[in-house]
């Protein structure tokens, strides 16, 4: 007790407790060792005296003191945390206020033993209702062994009737082993995948069982129920024809509910398992239902780029095209959202997988190619002539001959663009846009945004801003920036892109370029310093025509992009 002033309040509240008769014995003292104070409580409650301990946690009073017996055998009460366990009172941690006092404990604790040792005519004891729910959480730690299953799988059990052999992916952690239904096997029938699992999950059938639907009246409901009183081998027997062997799950679809069991051959023992909830409710707005149908190309699929394409999976996007040639190295994963799992991989593959194992439904193609690096015209075409047919453009490369075609593409395709940049240093990005027909086209964007960064009345950029590029460019230096800086600035490119999708003609957005501040550096005077970048869009009797004569709409496309790319 560090506040002496409150431990002359505790002392005052409980010595007037002690006036009214049922308090037998009160005893101050400090807990050898670690210094915590307790009150040493004797008192009369549901007609037995109870020789307790009032414990003062260190943060008291941001939380109330424990009462709990002295003997640790002793069980008081059905709301108690095992024998010799605190008890859970009226006042608990998450309705105490700091001016509640140790009389406001006693006395909730006696009025709960006293009502559970009332007895009714009918010689049934007093029951105080439990005011305390358990979360889902709290549950599973009694649970080592649990199993998922997703409502797909559970109707398609009962839609078979018969029960037939399941595939279960196995996940294991430090307090839990994990198994996730994926497949089931009928014999003489096709396998059947669950579509509502990810794609490169559904082929993960480490573990073998059985899934069994049993209908009202089935005799062997009792048998799962009683968790198979006479044995794993046997219980397993009453459902499959082949024998028990090493470890197998007997998942039970019942009318009302799903029951798992984890069933071992050697020991001949059976585990009720854990079966966690399947939340597929909806969690994001209505209007996101539009990125179902969006197409999206990431160029570039480093530290930026690893971001936002995750951002836009999460957010309902479910069609993408990511281009990069670059190969995951171990200095990446100080920024990429892929981790040592994927080192050595190309990144624009083990991105590819990651989006898959987002959302069953997202399809990632890759292009391992750089824009502008060393490669044959027909491939670069091919890559070109694949972006167009897409309906935003990401550009998180950082790479200038990269953006070159990119916005080559766009002003040729009508299609909108997106890119971002995150200044070396990490002190602050940019983010901007194209949509056509809206704002300027992406060169005459940047080069506003170069003029405006140009202003004489700004203060001279840190040395380290000569680096403007927003993931690793493999033979470039590295940039100098963490995780923190670039999900910032990723964050709000994937806001700017979600925006654009969703909000084609009503943005949220009234600059189409923003210069983000991280710290106070350069024009930034705190962290978040925002500056709307004003961008003029030129009319086309302002822009000098480019003759391109009677060429098809190939050779037009080619120009563009050299004239882009020069």
């Amino acid at each position: 007790m560090r506040r002496l002033d409150r431990l002359d309040v505790e002392m005052a509240a409980v010595e007037a407790l002690c006036e009214e008769g049922w308090i037998k014995r009160a005893q101050w003292q400090i807990v050898p060792g670690d210094g915590s104070l307790r009150l040493e409580i004797d008192f009369q409650a549901g007609g037995a005296l109870r020789m307790g301990w009032l414990v003062y946690p260190h943060v008291f009073p941001h939380a109330p003191p424990m009462l709990l017996p002295r003997d640790p055998e002793q069980l008081w009460s059905g709301h108690q945390w095992g024998a010799g366990g605190e008890l859970c009172l009226q006042i608990r941690a998450d309705n105490w206020r700091p001016r509640y006092t140790a009389a406001d404990m006693l006395r909730s604790a006696q009025e709960l033993l006293s009502t559970e040792g009332t007895v009714d005519a009918d010689s049934r004891r007093g029951r105080v209702p439990s005011a305390h729910a358990f979360t889902e959480g709290q549950t599973m730690r009694r649970h080592f062994f649990r199993v998922v299953v997703t409502p797909t799988l559970i109707a398609k059990v009962r839609e078979r009737g018969d029960g037939c052999p399941a595939r279960f992916r196995c996940s294991t952690f430090e307090n839990c082993m994990v198994w996730t239904a994926v497949k089931l096997t009928p014999a003489g029938a096709e396998a059947w995948l669950d579509p509502s699992i990810p794609a490169p999950l559904r082929e993960e059938g480490y573990y073998e069982g059985f899934a069994v639907s049993l209908p009202t009246g089935d005799p062997r409901a009792d048998l799962v129920r009683s968790a198979g009183s006479e044995g794993a081998a046997a219980l397993w027997r009453a459902f499959s024809p082949e024998p028990l062997a090493g470890r197998k799950i007997l998942l039970a679809v019942f009318p009302d509910s799903v029951q798992a069991l984890h069933l071992t051959a050697d020991t001949e023992k059976i585990f009720k398992c854990g079966m966690p909830t399947t939340d597929q409710s909806a969690r994001l707005p209505e209007r996101h239902g539009v990125l179902a149908g969006a197409r999206i190309v990431v160029l570039g699929a480093g530290s930026m780029g690893s971001k936002v394409a995750m951002s836009l999976a999460r957010s309902g996007a479910r069609e993408f095209l990511i281009v990069d040639d670059d190969i995951v190295r171990d200095g990446n994963l100080v920024r990429n959202d892929l981790d040592w799992r994927a080192v050595g991989a190309h990144k624009a593959e083990a991105l590819a997988e990651r989006l898959a194992l987002v959302h069953p439904s997202v399809k990632a193609r890759t292009r391992l190619q750089r824009l502008g690096g060393q490669m044959a015209a027909k491939t670069l075409q091919q890559a070109l002539d694949d972006m167009s047919g897409f309906d935003l453009i990401v550009d998180t490369s950082g790479s200038d001959m990269c953006f070159n075609y990119a916005a080559a593409v766009a002003e040729s395709a009508r299609i909108p663009i997106v890119w971002g940049r995150v200044l070396a240093g990490g002190y602050g990005g940019y983010i901007a846009r194209s949509r056509p027909g809206i704002d300027p086209d992406p060169h005459s964007v940047r080069e506003q945004i170069d003029v405006w960064c140009s202003n004489p009345d700004f203060p001279p950029a840190p040395p380290a801003a000569a680096v403007d590029y927003g993931a690793e460019q493999g033979d470039g230096p590295p940039m100098i920036a963490d995780d923190a800086d670039v999900s910032i600035i990723s964050g709000h490119l994937a806001r700017l892109a979600i925006d654009l999708l969703t909000k084609p003609q009503h943005s949220d957005y009234p600059s189409s370029a923003y210069m983000i501040g991280l710290r106070a550096e350069w024009i930034f005077g705190e962290p978040f310093s925002t500056f709307g970048i004003p961008l003029v869009r030129l009319t086309e009797a302002e822009v000098a025509p480019v003759a391109v004569g009677n060429f098809d709409p190939a050779t037009t496309f080619a120009l563009t992009v050299l004239r882009a790319y020069a």
